[in-house]
């Protein structure tokens, strides 16, 4: 599943909008939205604050993320 996709799913199951998401992350509404259309990927320590904000391990969070890490 690709970055895009999770972070679609794991939202939706967190009952959050787009704009409920960006506020946790400090970011705007159109941010969320061009990472869930796969137009950019955020950076690493994005991510790690996606991951800390939806309550996600590292285990979890799709590969993208191991990747960027190593």
């Amino acid at each position: 599943m690709a970055f895009a996709e999770k972070l679609i799913a794991v939202r939706r199951a967190h009952r959050l909008t787009q704009e409920q998401l960006a506020a946790k992350l400090f970011v705007t509404r159109q941010a969320v939205s061009r990472w869930e259309r796969g137009e950019v990927t955020p950076g690493i320590d994005m991510m790690k604050l996606i991951a800390a904000s939806l309550c996600l391990t590292c285990s979890k969070c799709p590969s993208t993320i191991a990747r960027a890490a190593a």
